[in-house]
């Protein structure tokens, strides 16, 4: 059917608009203007508010530019479901229809009243007159939802309407992509990590966090027996189950998605640690530049502390440390040594290298000394393999660092670091164990399952035939990177309840039930939907602009000048189409600025208190040595 030609010209949107709400009569001025009011009362005379004023101060208002915009949005939605209400959306509005008049007889019920007088209330709140403008309401509201729900899902699927073709004999999906899609610039915007952790809680004892924390016995000997259990081969998903000291335990230390606006809930150490090794460390192939990572992470360059412009990754390398393997086993071996184990107890203070006297307490005691020194550090570590035992070594559970890795710690020839193969023996594909220390939450020991700047996977086995579907072996190129992530993050779920434990998409990744394949498909869906702040927009723009290849495209077609083109059945007063695109595009500008802001200001912190944690040591931390000459054991520090 040809659709019909919707007009929103000045005085017809006004007199539409006018009319729809009571019966007034406009009245045209000799130019053809409506009027709207006229005030001639004795006082003051021949004033006249005319309909093309009223468009005016609505174009001068962000409120009015969104009720154009809106209405504009309503007749067209309208004009798209004219005649094809399909009998799942006249079940629905029959349904909101009946609710609406039932809540109306039980209000009557409990209020002694009549049927017909709170029903007459409850249009009026609704307002509207009776229940065929209700009727309308409410048709509007189903036609919309269905129209976004179409959007969503022509907008989000990695898959074109190829269907299926047989490989093998078997039915296997045919993927088709496009870089205009929500899925892929939600990716490229929020930058979504898979990531686990494991969390040993530090909280027991107070103390100053930046440097003389305490812990308690139990926190030192959980650190050693989360750290042992890693070097044995353990798996880190087992080990979190059972050890990790908050609810992502029960996901086997999964924390989901962790996009943007997840990350900036986190505190700063966790972030730091994914986006710092992500941008500067991770030497794996991308298809980015350093400058590129730190855009989309939101690293800025630098950052002012006072007058002073602090660079960003010349002080997170500065704060870039080890912690050896003999650290975490000498925190155990000290767990229990108090002030008790001291030679002469008659002792009640001693003198720092420094030379300040201090008294003996809590913060003397070994693993509180030991944990400041090493332990208590706000940037980013790594675990190393020095001071583990052969047997420990000889466990798949180390790997090589990377030149810039091994210079900036300054490892020793030969020496790894913790990490687990998240690949195969013969084609290993090693992520490192992410260390990060906040006194609020813990000790955080985290590894990144999914990065949005790496290719991972060069295919993935489509687990409806169990075929091997290939990506691409280009690990440099953005297309194939595209393609990985949107397969990684694709809604689809298995048909059944059995285990699909296909390690490079996110809602199979777990061996459990078909239920948690929904969850995790809710939750991408959820997170892809929500992640722009002016999704309405889009909305509105894609009902008012043509679409590539005569509209069978979701992807906004563009004239030759790069600018987006009305469609042809539409016309729109063109100073308030003007006014509704400038409006738009500002509204993205001023939300990039914001983020933007937002993420500098985190970094800015951060830093400081990187800064000032340092000088807070220097100035008042006790060292190893000043602690090890008051204990029995002049090793006790350094077994």
């Amino acid at each position: 059917m040809k659709k019909r030609l919707v007009t929103l010209s000045l005085v017809g949107f006004m007199a539409t608009a006018l009319v729809s709400c009571s019966p007034v009569k406009l009245e045209y001025d000799a130019n053809g203007a409506a009027i709207i009011v006229t005030l001639n009362n004795g006082k003051v005379k021949g004033i006249t508010y005319k309909a093309d004023d009223l468009f005016e101060d609505y174009l001068t208002t962000t409120k009015g530019l969104d009720a154009y915009k809106q209405a504009i949005y309503d007749v067209l939605v309208r004009d798209k479901y004219a005649g094809n209400i399909t009998s799942d959306m006249e079940s629905e509005i029959d349904s909101k229809i009946d609710s609406f008049i039932a809540t109306a007889k039980k209000t009557a019920s409990d209020n002694g009243t009549t049927y017909n007088t709170e029903l007459s209330n409850a249009l009026e709140s609704a307002g509207v007159d009776d229940l065929g403008q209700l009727r309308e309401v409410y048709t509007l509201d189903v036609e919309k939802s269905a129209y976004s729900d179409k959007y969503y899902e022509e907008n989000m699927a990695a898959t074109a309407a190829t269907g299926n073709v047989k490989l093998d004999g078997d039915e296997v999906k045919v993927w088709s992509y496009t870089q205009d899609n929500m899925t892929w610039d939600y990716v490229k915007t929020q930058n979504p990590y898979h990531i686990r952790h494991i969390l040993v809680k530090t909280d027991d004892i107070d103390g100053s966090s930046l440097y003389n924390k305490q812990i308690s016995k139990a926190e030192a000997e959980k650190m050693y027996s989360v750290v042992s259990r890693l070097t044995s081969g353990e798996s880190f998903g087992d080990i979190a189950y059972d050890a990790s000291d908050d609810t992502s335990s029960t996901s086997y230390g999964s924390l989901g998605i962790v996009d943007t606006s997840v990350a900036n809930s986190y505190v700063s150490e966790f972030r730091v640690a994914m986006y710092y090794y992500d941008a500067f460390l991770n030497s794996n192939p991308s298809p980015y530049t350093k400058e590129q990572k730190m855009a989309k992470l939101g690293i800025s360059p630098t950052v002012k502390s006072g007058d002073v412009e602090i660079p960003t990754e010349s002080t997170l390398n500065q704060h870039f440390t080890a912690i050896k393997y003999s650290d975490v086993s000498n925190l155990n071996k000290v767990a229990d040594i108090t002030s008790a184990d001291r030679v002469n107890l008659s002792d009640k203070t001693f003198r720092d290298h420094n030379g300040y006297e201090h008294e003996i307490d809590d913060t003397t005691y070994p693993r509180n000394v030991l944990f400041n020194n090493v332990f208590n550090n706000r940037g980013l570590s790594f675990i190393t393999s020095e001071g583990a035992s052969e047997e420990e070594l000889a466990n798949n559970v180390w790997m090589e660092p990377s030149a810039e890795v091994k210079s900036l710690l300054g490892l020793a020839d030969g020496v790894k670091i913790l990490a687990v193969n998240q690949g195969t023996k013969e084609n290993p594909y090693w992520a490192p164990i992410l260390v990060a220390y906040n006194p609020t939450t813990g000790w955080h020991l985290i590894l990144i399952e999914k990065s949005p700047l790496y290719q991972r996977f060069t295919s993935y086995v489509d687990w409806t035939s169990n075929k091997t579907i290939s990506i691409g072996d280009d690990k440099t190129s953005e297309t194939n990177l595209m393609k990985e992530m949107m397969h990684y993050y694709s809604q689809d779920v298995p048909s059944s309840s059995d285990d699909v434990t296909n390690a490079n998409t996110y809602v199979t990744y777990l061996k459990t039930t078909n239920s948690t394949y929904s969850s995790r498909a809710s939750d991408i869906s959820t997170k892809i939907k929500a992640y722009d702040a002016n999704v309405s927009d889009r909305l509105f723009e894609s009902l008012i602009y043509k679409t590539e290849n005569n509209n069978s495209s979701t992807i906004l077609a563009l004239d030759s000048n790069g600018n987006k083109v009305l469609r042809d059945d539409i016309k729109i007063d063109e100073k308030m189409l003007n006014k509704i695109t400038d409006y738009i595009e500002a509204k993205r500008t001023n939300t990039k600025y914001t983020a933007q802001a937002t993420q500098l200001s985190a970094w800015s912190s951060y830093l400081n208190l990187l800064e000032f944690q340092d000088d807070v040591k220097d100035s008042r931390q006790y060292s190893l040595t000043d602690i090890e000459n008051l204990y029995n054991d002049d090793d006790v520090l350094y077994a």
